[in-house]
């Protein structure tokens, strides 16, 4: 049975998996019947099946994504809103594939926002802890610079006004898109023109800093710069 507010689009690819499922026990009971197996068509149609089961359950994750970012576009109250955060820092640990699938539904465009927007600094950290959590995938770190989210965390980490957890999150970004194990970090434009300034940030974060996480973090990421730009170590 269809649930009712399911999208088309998801329901006609139920139908495909159906069809392709009902094709391959057509296939294994003739093949009961005549005692004779032909391995070939067996395994093309298990390819077929396999595919697309795949993309059922690929279209079904992007919906459900969708609704997630929706909910945290929209939401209003802290508590909701931190529920929403908390979700995606979940399905974020789930990997890169879904890391990707949040940046292609807008979910670093809405965190960035949430950051932007929020003046409460648990759910600026929340939000700056999802984006570092996401960040493993290339999509991501291009979505986050093209959301000019390079300015966000340069603003944060410079504004002697925001408070250290804050600055620490940002600096836990900072060191997730600037990982050695991520290409992404070479064609980051914006970053290169502020490196300099983020650095300086970091350094000074570092420095008067009596939270072990915030020094850990803030050390990892001036590391990786570092590693990424050699003239940084002058």
């Amino acid at each position: 049975a269809h649930v009712a507010d399911v999208p088309s689009y998801i329901q006609e690819q139920q139908e495909v998996v159906m069809c392709e499922s009902a094709k391959l026990v057509q296939q294994t009971t003739s093949a009961a019947e005549k005692n004779v197996v032909h391995r070939v068509p067996l395994v093309n149609q298990l390819t077929f099946l396999g595919q697309s089961f795949s993309r059922l359950v690929d279209c079904t994750l992007g919906y459900l994504v969708q609704k997630i970012v929706k909910m945290l576009e929209s939401c209003t109250g802290v508590s909701s809103l931190h529920v929403v955060i908390n979700n995606i820092i979940t399905l974020g640990l789930e990997g890169e594939h879904m890391c990707y699938m949040l940046a292609r539904e807008g979910g670093v465009r809405a965190l960035v926002d949430v950051c932007r927007r929020e003046n409460v600094a648990f759910t600026r950290s929340k939000a700056l802890r999802a984006l570092a959590t996401i960040c493993c995938a290339p999509e991501c770190v291009a979505e986050l610079e093209k959301e000019s989210g390079i300015d966000l965390l340069m603003d944060i980490l410079t504004d002697e006004n925001v408070i250290e957890s804050v600055q620490g999150e940002a600096a836990g970004v900072v060191a997730q898109i600037t990982s050695p194990v991520l290409d992404q970090n070479q064609h980051l434009c914006r970053f290169a023109e502020s490196l300099q300034v983020i650095l300086t940030a970091l350094l000074g974060l570092c420095e008067k800093t009596e939270g072990h996480e915030t020094f850990l973090l803030s050390a990892a990421a001036v590391a990786n710069i570092t590693f990424i730009d050699s003239s940084a170590c002058g």
